[in-house]
């Protein structure tokens, strides 16, 4: 048996064609990536420390999010929860991703400024506003996400799970071949090549990762995934998740095969582990 086909049973893929995928593998398919992203900001209102959240002054939902004026189709931003979400336009290389996601903190910082709000490096924050007084700040979440080291579709949180806090993600959307990766395989090799930044990610809020931030959490999309685990980082830690994006395109373009291995062999870390334990705890 072919080496990429045993890696591909060992991992329980149940719904995927281990031939077709080793088929396009020893064709070396050399279709590009593409790069997307929808990263929440915790915005605080200057003078007005308890304005911890973007709700009610900022504009946009998730259905109609707003674009910036005289700036690329995609460059847009929404509230959403307590959160300002910003949004970038499809990139085709790690390069241009960079660059969006530099263009996209500029935009967020100007809009910020123009409401006399400040655009913060904050991963979490605590509202202290009455849910009564803005209801929609409390909001969570859309649609459930999905575990790649359990392939099973995660139960969702409600806001009540999480009390008055709040937490700011920094998800990146991949745009890759379906016939030639499974979606869990794709995840698992985000967790390999960004593990510093997932890790990081934990460090700085040990309480959203108890939500969010384990290793493994993704949305599955027409074009790919959306890959959910780390926090706010354009603001933190961009040359890790830059420097870990280049290694999986590079990966990915020339050597399928550790591609895949990589992929296979990553296992969640203690931390992250822990934190699944407590979240699937807490959401029974």
């Amino acid at each position: 048996m072919h080496p990429v086909d045993r890696m591909f049973l060992r991992a329980g893929s149940r719904h995927h064609s281990v031939s077709m995928v080793r088929r396009k593998h020893m064709q070396e398919t050399k279709r590009s990536l593409t790069f997307g992203a929808d990263i929440e900001f915790i915005v605080h209102k200057k003078g007005k420390p308890t304005v911890n959240y973007a709700t009610g002054f900022f504009g946009g939902t998730k259905q109609h999010p707003i674009q910036f004026p005289n700036e690329k189709q995609g460059f847009m931003y929404q509230e959403d929860g307590a959160t300002l979400e910003l949004n970038i336009p499809i990139c085709h290389s790690v390069e241009e991703f960079r660059i969006a996601i530099e263009r996209m903190v500029a935009l967020g910082k100007q809009l910020c400024e123009e409401r006399d709000f400040t655009l913060t490096t904050a991963v979490d924050t605590t509202l202290t506003v009455p849910m009564h007084e803005v209801p929609l700040a409390y909001e969570v979440g859309c649609s459930p996400d999905w575990d790649a080291y359990t392939m099973t579709q995660r139960v969702p949180f409600q806001a009540l799970d999480m009390g008055n806090n709040r937490y700011a993600g920094g998800h990146i959307h991949i745009g890759f071949p379906k016939d030639e990766c499974p979606d869990f395989v794709f995840v698992r090799a985000m967790d390999y090549y960004l593990g510093e930044a997932c890790r990081r990610s934990r460090e700085l809020s040990p309480n959203r990762a108890h939500y969010y931030g384990m290793d493994g959490i993704y949305r599955p999309k027409d074009y790919g995934i959306e890959y959910r685990t780390l926090c706010t980082w354009p603001l933190l830690y961009p040359h890790r998740v830059y420097d870990g994006l280049r290694d999986l395109v590079s990966d990915w373009e020339t050597n399928r095969e550790r591609f895949i291995a990589n992929a296979l062999s990553t296992k969640r870390d203690e931390s992250s582990e822990a934190h699944y334990n407590y979240a699937r705890v807490e959401a029974v």
